[in-house]
């Protein structure tokens, strides 16, 4: 560019400016193309989630004989996603178009020009040659970084989703100077003190002004009508939330004075809807002790009594389950769940709604395993079965998101209150 100066300025000029107006026209609509990429990667990711939920929901739209709406509502959404994409592939060779005829236009322009001055003798022949070749191999690498320029939109849009992610605020930040440790040697004993906990959006409080405190080793049940709170009393403990207000205490510290790493170390839960990752029997189980021996892999199926399940399976422990344990019943799952809890053996144990998907046969066994289980253990059961809670030390009553009431089985009984009254709903 800067020889075509030195050969003729005015040549110079006219290249110049075609190069700028070549490499400035793309920005011209580029808030329109941005936006155009944008509207295609919504309705991609759409269709994309409309259809795992077909697959993965394929046994409950036949069953309610839903599969043809469905299948209409995929179709409407491709033939979105076929429209936006043919909108988008439109807008980009327009301005590939342009781009390309600006750069053709310059470089003859000023190949022109410079055989105009060669004619008037104010350029010799040879410098216009030189001139023709340089003009074209100016112009060459718009081409390219025009396409690299509608690729970087692709990209952007296509991460869009992550920097959102990335940009959101941490829901619970650990402190840097986090204690580690935080159990050993004991025990933990637990202390909510006036807790209360609203979820992001929500109208009212998951739970409110919630106090109670767990003695070390002792075994406690939080019982309650679906949505009290009981499952959010779980959540702040295992810090996946911090509460707005009030205190929890764990063996009289602060809980958020602890590292998250020692906290959930020293925490088994068995939630009610078991999540098992895509690969095999033994990589699922690892996960509650990732340095298991394949003795201790089948000694803790035998205590959650899915050992002999595991064994029928083409390949044992070396069977591949699918994506969430998808070859695998809801109760096969809850057992390999309760695996986990025996592996990680740890001195909290947190059982939520544990047997809600084993048969009662399967139950008996599994409530003698859990036994030896919670033994040396403080442990905290969620659950509404009076096989489950009825030998916990104290049980709490949570109604409303508030704390109704505390103490033994019997105790709770004989005051006829919410617990007698949610007792008496399971015999009706």
């Amino acid at each position: 560019m800067l020889y075509i100066w030195t050969l003729d300025p005015i040549v110079g000029w006219i290249t110049a400016a075609g190069l700028l107006i070549a490499v400035g026209s793309p920005q011209i609509g580029s808030n329109f193309f941005k936006r155009i990429i944008l509207e295609y990667w919504k309705s991609y990711a759409k269709l994309n989630a409309q259809y795992i939920d077909g697959i993965q929901g394929m046994s409950t739209l036949k069953i309610f004989q839903a599969s043809k709406i469905k299948g209409q509502e995929l179709e409407v959404e491709a033939k979105d996603v076929y429209k936006r994409s043919m909108k988008s592939l439109g807008v980009s060779l327009l301005d590939s178009a342009i781009v390309k005829w600006g750069a053709a236009a310059g470089a003859a322009f000023a190949t022109g020009v410079g055989g105009l001055r060669v004619t008037t003798g104010n350029l010799p022949p040879q410098h216009l040659f030189v001139i023709l070749f340089l003009t074209v191999e100016c112009f060459r690498p718009l081409n390219d970084l025009n396409r690299l320029w509608h690729q970087s939109f692709l990209g952007f849009a296509a991460a869009r989703g992550i920097f959102n992610l990335l940009d959101e605020p941490l829901i619970v930040e650990e402190k840097s100077d986090s204690t580690s440790k935080a159990f050993n040697p004991y025990l933990p004993n637990l202390t909510f003190k006036k807790v209360t906990f609203a979820y992001s959006g929500g109208k009212r409080p998951a739970v409110k002004n919630v106090s109670f405190h767990i003695k070390s080793g002792e075994k406690v049940a939080f019982v309650g009508k679906s949505g009290s709170g009981k499952s959010t009393i779980v959540q702040l403990i295992m810090r996946f939330f911090d509460p707005q207000s009030g205190t929890i205490l764990l063996n009289g510290k602060d809980i958020r004075e602890y590292s998250f790493q020692d906290l959930r170390d020293k925490i088994a839960v068995v939630f009610q809807d078991t999540y098992l990752f895509y690969g095999t029997v033994s990589e699922n189980l690892k996960v509650g002790n990732p340095n298991a021996t394949q003795e201790e892999l089948e000694k803790a199926a035998q205590l959650a009594v899915a050992h002999e399940f595991i064994m029928e399976l083409p390949k044992g422990y070396d069977t591949v389950i699918g994506e969430r344990g998808v070859r695998l019943s809801g109760g096969q799952k809850q057992r390999l769940s309760i695996a986990r809890a025996f592996l990680k053996d740890a001195p909290l144990l947190i059982l939520d709604e544990a047997t809600s998907n084993v048969d009662a046969l399967s139950e008996e066994k599994i409530q003698h395993a859990l036994g030896h289980l919670m033994k040396n253990k403080t442990t905290i059961l969620i659950a509404h079965r009076l096989s489950t809670i009825q030998n916990a030390d104290r049980i709490f009553v949570i109604d409303d998101q508030e704390l109704k009431e505390e103490g033994n089985h019997g105790e709770l009984l004989f005051k006829k209150g919410f617990y007698a009254q949610l007792i008496k709903a399971q015999y009706e």
